[in-house]
């Protein structure tokens, strides 16, 4: 890589490399070798902009968790159009199958513990279970207020129910991908059925 290269700019090929490591070869592919060979630029780059591998990591599994936070968060411009569990499913299957945000970052931060307390301290500013909850609940009472769904249900609770339900679909489920956006779609419409106008 030429010097004076934007900080930025190596950050995002350098995630962008790692993005494509993670798809390829798992979690435990991550390290800092195969990165840099996968971004074709020296072997210590990483360590230019960051202390070790554990803190790129950190950062590369906080992009991640913003992604997810980023992904949902105009949910709610979606009301009144479509299906609202369509709007629903689509948005958690982005979240948990299709764009595969919270997956990813599950998988780094098992595969290495000692993530954990670093990503805590880069995402400070972000509680992101509590932001996509946020979201989900601000479109059910879009809807609410459209009157698509009944005004009596509580939008935080049934948010709470869908990402948990699906978080364990995704996660503990011994579904074959193809089936899983099918059962999702079974999930939201089963919820939402006792929030029918």
């Amino acid at each position: 890589m030429p010097r004076g290269i934007a900080m930025h700019a190596a950050r995002d090929q350098l995630f962008d490399a790692a993005e494509r490591v993670l798809a390829s070869a798992g979690p435990v592919g991550l390290t800092s070798r195969a990165i840099t060979d996968e971004a074709g630029v020296a072997k210590g780059l990483i360590y230019r902009y960051f202390t070790d591998l554990d803190d790129f990591l950190a950062e590369f599994t906080a992009t991640r968790v913003r992604r997810a936070v980023e992904s949902i968060s105009t949910l709610a411009d979606r009301a009144g159009g479509g299906t609202v569990a369509g709007n629903l499913s689509e948005a958690l299957l982005e979240l948990f199958v299709v764009g595969s945000h919270i997956p990813a970052v599950t998988a780094i931060v098992t595969s290495r513990p000692s993530l954990m307390p670093r990503l805590h301290q880069v995402l400070a500013d972000t509680s992101a279970f509590g932001a996509i909850e946020e979201s989900l609940a601000a479109y059910i009472k879009a809807e609410q207020g459209l009157g698509r769904l009944a005004p009596a249900a509580n939008p935080a609770t049934e948010a709470a129910i869908l990402l948990g339900a699906v978080h364990h679909l995704v996660f503990v489920g011994q579904l074959a991908a193809m089936v899983v956006p099918a059962r999702v779609h079974e999930i939201v419409t089963a919820v939402i059925a006792g929030m029918a106008p």
